[in-house]
């Protein structure tokens, strides 16, 4: 369990300020003086997450993720369905992610998300995961419908070789204090 002490709370209440402040219609660059420190509160659309000259809209919503090599966009599937009654998209007209507008049609956009969370023998990625981290196990769980299932737990490792912290769910709440620039 997680204790606070005054110089905690204190450090908490000095980000709100910076945060106010910079809501407020002050420049967050100048607000923080050193860049490297990741000072103030997240803003909602990911602006300021690097404050260095030139960076403060890096991994902000709506721009272009820059590229280091050509893109590729593979095709969808066909239309299925007429969304758009007598406009050009008709059944069976393919579509695919190089196209700016209209409808993709994809029946499995998630595959990258659900092998993502899949920690089963039957993600291969999980499988060498856990044969790469001492400590992995297989447990059981149980489904809220009361089946049980088999999964890996891969334990929290640091990522340096132990000079820092291992990631656990308490900076899942409060890491926007404490990642001290790693963004």
């Amino acid at each position: 369990m997680a204790s606070f002490i005054k110089s905690d709370l204190a450090f908490i209440l000095e980000q709100i300020i910076i945060a106010e402040r910079h809501a407020a219609g002050e420049d967050l660059v100048t607000l923080n003086s050193v860049s490297e420190l990741s000072l103030g509160l997240r803003t909602v659309d990911g602006s300021f997450n690097n404050i260095v000259t030139g960076r403060t809209d890096f991994g902000a919503a709506d721009q272009t993720f820059p590229r280091m090599l050509a893109s590729v966009f593979r095709s969808a599937e066909n239309v299925t369905i007429d969304l758009d009654g007598p406009g050009p998209l008709t059944v069976g007209t393919p579509t695919s992610y190089a196209q700016t507008s209209g409808f993709v049609f994809d029946s499995q956009p998630r595959t990258i998300s659900n092998l993502v969370v899949d920690m089963t023998a039957n993600n291969p990625a999980a499988a060498a995961a856990a044969a790469a981290n001492p400590g992995s196990e297989i447990v059981t769980g149980t489904r809220t419908d009361g089946t049980t299932y088999e999964a890996f737990f891969i334990p929290n490792i640091a990522p340096d070789e132990g000079l820092s912290a291992p990631f656990n769910a308490w900076m899942t709440f409060f890491g926007q204090f404490f990642d001290h620039g790693l963004d």
